[in-house]
């Protein structure tokens, strides 16, 4: 009747349906089921094997030899000791005793921190009892040992074992944890994390959801102590609209380029319209920005990818910049508006392979011929060398023996551009290597207010300060990727930035960037009250390029291994990083530099004797 009553229930839909089980449940049950006894299983083991262990406690009396006595005697004392297991009914806790005196390996865990003391008693019993035995003789007094024995492994069991099945059972349920399928509900329980890019946005990628990927470039966060209060409103506008500008145009699209080591030339034309052409220079349809303005420009670029912010800086402060300084209003009214408009490009050509630090060793010659100059000689590492249409060339005078700069067309006679491959940084700039081998250029095409290398301190002075912004664009925009990637990315059931290791991480990003903005900040203003120094902008340009690798360090460490894809922006940023360190000059030139203005002594030349040695 019961079972008909159920079946009704059950069609009716009476009550509520028993929830399944988990896989944790399952296997937990399982386990009971299989070493939990019952009491009647207890009862019957205990009978049998007590009451051969009390059989062979009588026969001990007639044994014929003391050996023969003691064996028998062993195993009377095992065969209690089993009756002791079944009776707390536990095949884990027979397991686990049986350690005790024959290794088992599977439940060595359970009982490992109580094994001295639980072998000391059971090892003490046997000892007592075996020298009453062979002492007295008594088979009574035998039997009572035997039951303070018992005794013993009962308190052994009662106070040790449940707290190895315990521990057994807990890992058991964590292990099942890790194996259960996700279902409704179990994402949190189980450490699964739900899907952080938005499908069909830019940074969703359908092989890692978990993260948005920087295509979709993160919202700006850096900017932990108001620094944006510093600027002026025209400064803003110009950070707004490169920002916006990078974070649409370029970030979709840049990490293709960079994998395939090839220039987004679609880009440039678009670069028009942010009116930052020109950066500094005034008149000839240039923008006349302010140096902080320009630098914000630059920042921006860098931000989001530092080639883009290379080719401008190339492009704008060295190639315009030097025409703008040392040109005569001929070539300023020829050359500048075109440029600014990014109708011609342009580039820089001082590097030499043989002359790289010092550069004012430079050999590429200039040969005066009739009606104008002829070029010989190579130059090395020219961004936007493979495809600029005006190319400003240092070379030494045969006049003179002084530095000179040319202006160089593609395409000239005698003069060649190829690309320099296997970068790992700085990808998307077309670095160049170039030879002159018996170039003609005309008389119109010498700078005419460049009289010697110094006067590439005029270049390059409001250069490296537009290079020292870059390395704090790349801080941030690492920066802000870190801290998106640590909010999106979950593992052990949370956030990654809920961890200690993951804030101080973020802490020590975020502390830099505020450094190395206001470092930047500061010489923009001195350069823009004509105050600054080439050994300050040196000093800031190497401390910022030191400051900026521990940043993108950080940032690649704590995004793990997509860390190191280009997808989440670090990686590039990383490589990049590099390449910033090194050109303009390297940290450890700029430094010096610098020292030169702290101690007003010189340190570039090694001691005289230091040649004659290493070639020796």
């Amino acid at each position: 009747m019961a079972g008909f009553m159920d079946r009704v229930k059950a069609l009716v839909g009476a009550g509520p349906p028993p929830e399944p089980e988990t896989l944790p449940q399952q296997l937990l049950r399982t386990v009971d089921e299989a070493t939990t006894l019952t009491w009647k299983q207890r009862a019957i083991g205990f009978g049998i094997t007590f009451g051969l262990g009390l059989l062979f406690s009588f026969l001990v009396r007639s044994s014929g030899t003391a050996r023969r006595s003691s064996l028998m005697f062993l195993w009377t004392l095992q065969m209690t000791k089993f009756a002791v297991l079944y009776s707390f009914g536990s095949v884990l806790s027979m397991g686990s005793t049986m350690f005790l005196v024959g290794p088992t390996k599977q439940c060595k865990n359970m009982v490992q921190p109580h094994r001295a003391l639980a072998t000391v008693v059971y090892l003490a019993s046997i000892a007592a009892t075996l020298a009453v035995a062979f002492t007295i003789g008594s088979a009574i007094l035998v039997i009572f040992l035997l039951i303070i024995q018992f005794m013993a492994m009962v308190w052994y069991c009662v106070t040790y074992i449940p707290a190895g099945m315990e521990a057994a059972r807990d890992r058991l349920s964590v292990l099942a944890a890790h194996l259960a399928p996700p279902g409704d509900g179990d994402d949190a329980a189980l450490g699964r994390q739900h899907t952080a890019a938005a499908v069909g946005s830019r940074g969703f990628s359908s092989k890692f959801p978990q993260a948005t990927t920087a295509a979709d470039f993160p919202a700006a966060a850096h900017d932990a102590l108001a620094l944006d209060a510093l600027l002026t409103p025209e400064e803003r506008d110009v950070r707004r609209r490169v920002r916006a500008f990078a974070e649409s145009e370029i970030a979709p699209i840049i990490t293709d380029y960079w994998e395939r080591a090839e220039f987004p030339f679609e880009l440039v034309p678009k670069l028009s319209a942010l009116n930052i052409g020109g950066g500094t220079i005034k008149g000839n349809g240039c923008a006349g920005l302010s140096i902080t303005s320009a630098a914000m420009a630059t920042m921006e670029l860098a931000r989001v990818d530092a080639s883009c912010a290379t080719f401008y800086l190339v492009h704008t402060f060295l190639a315009m910049l030097t025409i703008a300084l040392m040109g005569n209003e001929e070539q300023k009214a020829e050359l500048l508006p075109a440029m600014a408009a990014n109708k011609l490009v342009g580039c820089w050509a001082l590097t030499e392979p043989s002359n790289g630090s010092d550069a004012s060793g430079l050999t590429a010659t200039a040969t005066k011929v009739t009606g104008g100059w002829q070029l010989d000689g190579a130059k090395r590492w020219i961004g936007n060398g493979t495809w600029a249409d005006v190319t400003v060339v240092w070379a030494r005078s045969s006049v003179d023996g002084q530095v000179n700069a040319f202006l160089v067309r593609k395409g000239a006679p005698g003069f060649a551009a190829t690309k320099i491959d296997n970068k790992i940084a700085l990808r998307c700039v077309q670095n160049a290597d170039m030879a002159f081998d018996r170039c003609f250029v005309p008389d119109a095409a010498r700078l005419p207010g460049v009289t010697g290398f110094r006067d590439t301190n005029k270049v390059l002075a409001l250069s490296r300060v537009m290079v020292a912004w870059l390395p704090v664009g790349m801080a941030m925009g690492s920066y802000d990727m870190a801290a998106r990637y640590l909010r999106e990315r979950h593992q052990f059931g949370a956030p990654l930035a809920s961890f200690q290791l993951m804030q101080e991480k973020l802490g020590r990003m975020l502390g830099n960037v505020q450094a190395m903005f206001l470092m930047c900040w500061r010489l923009s203003k001195l350069a823009e009250a004509g105050t600054m120094s080439h050994e300050q902008a040196s000093l800031v340009k190497a401390w910022n390029t030191l400051r900026g690798r521990e940043v993108v360090a950080l940032a690649r460490e704590v995004l793990g291994g997509n860390g190191v894809a280009a997808d989440f922006h670090v990686a590039k940023a990383f490589c990049d990083m590099e390449a910033i360190y090194t050109y303009e000059g390297t940290y450890e030139i700029n430094m010096l530099v610098a020292g030169r203005g702290q101690t007003g002594l010189s340190a570039f030349k090694a001691h005289p004797g230091a040649a004659k040695g290493a070639q020796r």
